[in-house]
């Protein structure tokens, strides 16, 4: 892994930054103190998870039980509403499952409690932005990987993060069970002599799960993982 660094993520950098410039001008115009409030608030949250994708990685210090400290659901608060309410109406309206099989990996978006499947022995979460459910907590392995939404991880987090997967049914998880999902999942395939490249496991999670895709910098990210491995 000698050299292997974070790659960072210039478009959504920019993107969080200009939404963030946006927002903070619509509470200096704001007609009301309570929405300028929440409209800088928000505009201070865009502005730090723009300092995330940057190279900062996750910011938001979720913790290795899956739960997320006091201070950031104080400090992120207005964006994790906003991202919670897009998740759940994204959960509603979409028609794709909610998880995949593909042998013994589980390819999910994040689930509720109840939507666990039977007989998961290890649960990777893979986002940063949301606590985790107790029930996929309490399984014997859990494993998390806080990862910004589009982004790749720390190389040496993911080592230990596929090292801690333990025996039996796998279910990797992100919001929506694609890039961050597909990129864990492709790793552990390869690690496992199961797929010979990030191609061929690419390919395996489609035709199970035809959402899963890799941006161009999660690619990059991880096929130099693969070849440092």
């Amino acid at each position: 892994m000698d050299g292997l660094r974070r790659a960072p993520s210039p478009k959504h950098a920019r993107l969080f930054a200009g939404l963030g410039i946006a927002v903070a001008a619509l509470a200096i115009t704001a007609q009301t103190l309570g929405g300028a409030v929440v409209a800088g608030w928000l505009a201070l949250d865009f502005l730090v998870i723009a300092i995330g994708y940057g190279g900062a990685g996750q910011v938001f210090g979720k913790r290795s039980d899956g739960s997320l400290p006091l201070w950031s659901r104080l400090v992120f608060l207005p964006y994790i509403v906003f991202t919670w309410l897009t998740w759940k109406l994204t959960c509603t309206l979409s028609r794709e499952n909610p998880h995949d099989r593909l042998g013994d990996l589980i390819l999910s978006r994040r689930l509720e409690s109840h939507e666990l499947p039977d007989g998961v022995t290890t649960v990777v979460d893979l986002t940063s932005e949301l606590a985790e459910p107790r029930a996929l907590r309490e399984v014997e392995h859990y494993v998390a990987l806080p990862t910004l939404d589009a982004g790749v991880p720390d190389p040496a987090a993911l080592t230990r993060a596929l090292e801690a997967v333990g025996p039996g049914t796998t279910l990797i998880h992100c919001a929506q069970g694609h890039g961050r999902t597909g990129l864990f999942a492709i790793a552990l395939l390869v690690r496992r002599g199961q797929v010979a490249d990030v191609e061929s496991g690419l390919l395996a999670l489609k035709e199970v799960r035809p959402g899963v895709g890799l941006q161009r910098h999660q690619r990059r990210f991880l096929e130099d993982f693969v070849a440092a491995s």
